[in-house]
């Protein structure tokens, strides 16, 4: 989505983009989660199963607008999501959750055509 917004009016306008994309989606998530990008158009969210839902119908379309680079457009970014689970007294550490939710991520845009999947 970034690199449509890279192409079509310019990588300052890309850069804006994201600043916005990541102030919205910091609002969507609650005091006791968390929400950092890891580069590029990459990000992880630590949310409470009970918001999970809630988060991932928030995200799945967030209206960018009002860039200085790009004034009169507004872009639609799509989120896909991998999502990985904690089970109750499951004890897999970060960099394996990060690698589950990687691969559902993958899956979701390549073989399913779903905005997330889950993988347990």
């Amino acid at each position: 989505n970034f690199k449509n917004i890279n192409d079509s009016a310019g990588a300052k306008a890309g850069d804006e983009a994201i600043l916005q994309y990541s102030r919205k989606i910091c609002q969507f998530v609650g005091e006791d989660e968390v929400a950092c990008r890891l580069g590029g158009d990459n990000f992880v969210f630590l949310v409470l199963k009970e918001n999970k839902d809630m988060f991932l119908e928030k995200i799945r379309n967030v209206l960018i607008s009002n860039l200085r680079s790009a004034p009169g457009c507004t872009f639609s970014i799509t989120t896909w999501a991998g999502i990985s689970e904690l089970k109750e007294g499951e004890e897999k550490d970060f960099l394996e959750r990060l690698s589950d939710a990687s691969a559902a991520c993958s899956l979701a845009k390549s073989k399913f055509k779903k905005s997330n999947v889950t993988i347990l």
